[in-house]
């Protein structure tokens, strides 16, 4: 890693220098990928100091407008963890905004359809008045669809960076398990190979 006083002070003397500016912008970046995890290919920033620290380290980087190839790319990656790990994962288009969109178009509605449908029925009673009783039974709809829509909203509070801890959690749980299970193959051909040899052998 390039000391970052001397790049800073060539960079002073020479700022729209492109080949300076992006050495400057990797040291930069190469300080700042020590406080993300890189899980399954993607770049996490997993707690609120870990992302103040990014923050601070990228904010030194004067911009990307004179920055190129491989390190505009890693500061493009890293400005998008950096998104993730601040915003609120409530957003339209996201898994949440899909299911509050799951809620109040087809789970609600169709729990309130039958209500009134049954309303709608009473007409056919001796008065021919709909009876208003029956629309009662929206009730534990209403309750049910609140229930649902604070579900969603806890959720929502948890911040990107938490949510990120909980993927890269998730994620080493997987690879665990993935190692294990290749340790278990590659054991089991040399088992079979230990029982198999002596069978093997010619008989005179």
């Amino acid at each position: 890693m390039e000391d970052l006083k001397d790049i800073r002070r060539q960079l002073k003397e020479n700022p729209e220098s492109r080949e300076l500016n992006n050495r400057y912008a990797q040291a930069c970046l190469d300080i700042a990928k020590e406080y993300t995890v890189t899980s399954q290919g993607h770049i996490f920033i997993c707690s609120p100091s870990d992302l103040e620290a990014v923050r601070y380290v990228m904010a030194k980087i004067p911009g990307a407008s004179l920055l190129d190839g491989e390190t505009l790319q890693e500061y493009k990656r890293l400005e998008r963890a950096v998104t993730q790990a601040r915003m609120n994962r409530g957003k339209p288009g996201s898994m949440m905004g899909i299911y509050y969109a799951l809620i109040l178009f087809i789970v609600m509605p169709s729990m309130a359809a039958p209500v009134l449908l049954l309303w709608e029925f009473t007409v056919l009673g001796s008065d021919h008045t709909r009876d208003p009783r029956a629309l009662i039974f929206l009730i534990p709809v209403a309750l049910i669809t609140a229930a649902l829509i604070w579900v969603g909203w806890l959720v929502e509070r948890i911040p990107g960076w938490k949510y990120n801890a909980l993927i890269v959690e998730k994620n080493k749980k997987i690879e665990l398990a993935r190692t294990e299970a290749e340790a278990r193959q590659s054991t089991d051909p040399n088992r079979s190979d230990m029982v198999v040899g002596p069978d093997s052998e010619p008989q005179s």
